[in-house]
C-alpha cells in the first residue's frame, strides 16, 4: 500500500494536479426587478408610492445598522487595496492575487469584487486555521504565463484572473503552492516502502453563471485554502459540499475532475485507497486528459501491486505530456522492477533532462548502475541526488552500499549512520548498516541493528536468512525464533 506522499520545493512546473478550481465568483449579477405595483398574495393588496418606499427604505437601513451594531449580521469585508508586500511564505502565509477581470461582453461586472468578499468571508470563516490574505492588482491579464509572472512577483499561491462575457464569467486559476504537504518530493526513490512521486495541478478554468453560486464558490474557496494550508485533511467536508452543490453541466466537468482529485489525494494520505482510486479513476472520465491523474492512479495501481495498468497509466501520461518529467520517473522505476534496466536507463536519462533538480531519478539510474557493477557512475548519481535532495534517506543508502562494496567500510558507516537518522523506522537502513558491523567482526553492534530490523517488521527473505545465519554461526536463536514465527 502507498505511504504518505512526500514533499517537494516550489516548482511551477508540477503542482497538486487539477487542484484549485477558480472560484464562481457570487452574486456577479446585480438584481434588477422593480417593486410591483398592486402586487396580490392572496388577502392583501399592497400599493406603492415614494413616500412609502423612502420610508420602508430608511426603516430598514435603521434596521441592518442596528443589527450590525449588536453583532447579529457580519459586516461586508472591505475591499482590500492594491498588492504592497509579497507572502510571507516564511510563516505559511497564503496570498491570493486577483488580477482586474476583462469585460468581454454583457452588462459591466466586478468579478474581483465579489472574488475578493467570498475570500475574505472564507478566510473568516475558518478562525485562523490558515493564514492567508487577499489583495488586488489592477492589470488585465489573459494568459497563464502572465498569471505565473504575478505569482512570481508576490510570492502567490493563488492568481485568480479571467473574463467576463454575456452568459458566465470565466475564471481561471495559477496554482503554486509555496510549502504545502501536496507537491512532489524528489527524494522519492528507491524504497519500496514509499509511494512514487505524485504529480499535481497547476491550473484550472471554472464556469460560473452570471447569478452566482455563492454556497457553492464559498465551499470551493474554503476548500482551497485549507487544501493548501498546513493540514490539508482539512479540506475534506467543504470538497464534499462543493461537489454537491456543483451544477451537472458538461461545462463544469473539469472543475468536478478538481474537486476529484484534491479528494484522492487525501483519500490516499489517510490509507483509504480504494477510494482515492475511485477518485482519481472518476477525474480521468471527466477530464481525459488529465496527466496528474494518471501518473498518481497509477502509483496506486502499482502500491496494490497491478503492474500491467500500472504501467498502462505512466504510457498514458508520457502520450499526453511529453515534457512530463515524473511520468518518465516513475516509468522508469516500473522497468527497474521488471528488470528492463535498458528502457529504465532511458526514461530516467530523460526525466533529468526534463527536470534537473529532480532528485529521484538521479537515485534510480544510480540503483542501476551499482547493480551493473560500474560504481564510479553509481557514486556520482547517488552524490548528485543527496546535492538536490539532502533528506533522501535512500540515496546515502545507495551511497553507502558503493562505499561498502569498494571496502570502504568506515566511509560506508557514516553515509548509512545519516540514513538511518533520517529514516529511524526503515528496518533496511539497520540491516545495512548491521552488515558492515559485521564484516567489521563487531558483533555486538551487527546483533543490536540485525534485531532492530526483525523488530521494526523487515520481511525481505535474503536478509532475515542472513540474520539466521549469523545467529546460528553464534550460536544463538535464529531471526524466526526471535520474531516469534
Amino acid at each position: 500500500m502507498p505511504n504518505k506522499l512526500s514533499k517537494k520545493p516550489n516548482n511551477l512546473a508540477v503542482i497538486s494536479s487539477h487542484n484549485t478550481p477558480p472560484i464562481a465568483a457570487p452574486a456577479l449579477e446585480s438584481s434588477s426587478s422593480q417593486p410591483v405595483k398592486g402586487t396580490r398574495n392572496g388577502r392583501i393588496q399592497f400599493k406603492w408610492n415614494w413616500a412609502t418606499i423612502i420610508a420602508l427604505l430608511a426603516l430598514l437601513v435603521s434596521i441592518i445598522g442596528l443589527l450590525h451594531q449588536l453583532g447579529l449580521v457580519p459586516a461586508s469585508p472591505p475591499i482590500p487595496l492594491e498588492c504592497a508586500i509579497p507572502a510571507d511564505t516564511a510563516n505559511h502565509e497564503i496570498l491570493v492575487v486577483i488580477t482586474q477581470f476583462q469585460q468581454m461582453s454583457g452588462d459591466p461586472l466586478q468579478p474581483g469584487d465579489e472574488w475578493t468578499q467570498t475570500l475574505q468571508l472564507a478566510i473568516n470563516q475558518l478562525h485562523g486555521k490558515v493564514r492567508a490574505r487577499v489583495c488586488r492588482v489592477s492589470q488585465v491579464i489573459s494568459t497563464d504565463q502572465d498569471a505565473r509572472t504575478i505569482a512570481d512577483n508576490y510570492k502567490a499561491t493563488l492568481v485568480i484572473w479571467g473574463s467576463v462575457g454575456a452568459m458566465s464569467v470565466s475564471s481561471n486559476y495559477a496554482i503554486t503552492p509555496r510549502w504545502s504537504y501536496i507537491v512532489v518530493a524528489p527524494g522519492n526513490t528507491r524504497t519500496a516502502e514509499m509511494a512514487q512521486p505524485i504529480d499535481t495541478l497547476d491550473k484550472l478554468r471554472l464556469f460560473v453563471s452570471r447569478g452566482g453560486e455563492t454556497e457553492y464558490v464559498l465551499n470551493f474557496v474554503l476548500a482551497q485554502l485549507t487544501f493548501y494550508g498546513d493540514n490539508h485533511f482539512d479540506a475534506l467536508p467543504f470538497l464534499n459540499k462543493a461537489l454537491a452543490l456543483l451544477p451537472q453541466d458538461p461545462l463544469r466537468n473539469e472543475e468536478a475532475a478538481a474537486i476529484y482529485f484534491d479528494r484522492a489525494i487525501i483519500y490516499n494520505d489517510q490509507g483509504k485507497f480504494d477510494l482515492a482510486l475511485a477518485d482519481f479513476t472518476q477525474d480521468i472520465t471527466l477530464a481525459p486528459k488529465d496527466v496528474p491523474a494518471f501518473i498518481n492512479r497509477g502509483n496506486i495501481y502499482g502500491a496494490k501491486g497491478n503492474h500491467d495498468l500500472q504501467l498502462a497509466d505512466y504510457n498514458q501520461a508520457v502520450a499526453l505530456d511529453p515534457n512530463n518529467a515524473i511520468a518518465y520517473s516513475n516509468r522508469g522505476d516500473v522497468y527497474i522492477d521488471q528488470g528492463k534496466f535498458d528502457l529504465a536507463l532511458t526514461d530516467l536519462t530523460q526525466a533529468m533532462a526534463l527536470d534537473p533538480k529532480f532528485a529521484a531519478p538521479h537515485n534510480n539510474r544510480g540503483f542501476i548502475y551499482y547493480s551493473r557493477g560500474k560504481l564510479d557512475q553509481a557514486l556520482e548519481d547517488f552524490k548528485q541526488a543527496i546535492a538536490l535532495d539532502p533528506k533522501d534517506a535512500p540515496a546515502y543508502r545507495g551511497y553507502g552500499a558503493v562505499y561498502a562494496t569498494q571496502g570502504k567500510l568506515e566511509q560506508a558507516l557514516n553515509v548509512y549512520n545519516q540514513a538511518v537518522n533520517l529514516e529511524p523506522d526503515f528496518p533496511d537502513g539497520y540491516f545495512v548498516r548491521g552488515d558492515v558491523y559485521k564484516t567489521q567482526g563487531n558483533n555486538a553492534k551487527a546483533l543490536s541493528d540485525f534485531q532492530r530490523y526483525l523488530d521494526l517488521g523487515g520481511t525481505d527473505p535474503t536478509m532475515r536468512a542472513t540474520i539466521d545465519d549469523f545467529k546460528a554461526k553464534l550460536g544463538l536463536a535464529t531471526a524466526a525464533t526471535s520474531s516469534g514465527n
